[in-house]
């Protein structure tokens, strides 16, 4: 698959125009549109752009990739990448968090043996994690994090980013960002759905 191609199947599955696509890269819509019919070359620095927005690796965008036999070719692409669920938007459902609404190819080797999933975050209460409202996270399925790891939690219906404490069979879930307060609650009234293990950051917010 060309770069132009590539790029515009993940700009489609990311439900962006052309312009917002842009504004994310800070590139002009006319760049894109040439960049997507491969009229022009990207400079490595609109790369590395991409690679954050996309959550992809550079070497994915530009089709550089390890050289294979015909006979098992089709093999070992599907094994190059993995097709991880992304959510858009997070919404709570009785069975979990719903369908998603789009995938994003990931490099196999960047994942563990675990199911994983993307979303945006919410808000800025773990900006002393560097993450802010509108970044794109790679969260890996798990039910107990460790102390320091930044869980996406639901507390009754509502989603957040915190990291959760275990106090004498309590659980706090605590910000890094001060304008938010910690919460204590009970465990039963608590559940997660992972833990956040990469951030592609929103360039429209750095």
């Amino acid at each position: 698959m060309a770069f132009g191609a590539r790029l515009q199947a993940l700009r489609k599955a990311y439900g962006l125009t052309q312009e917002e696509l842009g504004e994310r890269i800070d590139k002009k819509k006319q760049s894109i549109y040439y960049y997507e019919r491969d009229k022009r070359q990207c400079d490595y620095d609109t790369l590395i752009a991409l690679s954050r927005t996309f959550g992809v690796s550079v070497d994915y965008l530009i089709g550089n990739e390890p050289p294979r036999s015909n006979k098992h070719k089709s093999k070992e692409e599907r094994s190059l990448f993995v097709d991880i669920p992304l959510y858009r938007t997070l919404s709570m459902y009785t069975s979990g968090l719903g369908p998603p609404d789009a995938s994003i190819p990931t490099w196999a080797e960047d994942l563990r043996d675990a199911h994983y999933f993307y979303c945006y975050a919410i808000d800025d209460s773990m900006s002393g994690h560097r993450i802010f409202a509108g970044d794109l996270l790679r969260v890996r399925e798990e039910s107990h994090p460790q102390g320091g790891q930044v869980a996406l939690v639901a507390l009754y219906d509502e989603l957040m980013l915190r990291t959760c404490q275990i106090i004498e069979g309590n659980a706090v879930l605590m910000p890094s960002n001060p304008n938010y307060g910690p919460v204590a609650t009970t465990l039963s009234s608590i559940r997660v759905f992972g833990v956040v293990e990469s951030v592609s950051f929103n360039l429209r917010m750095v």
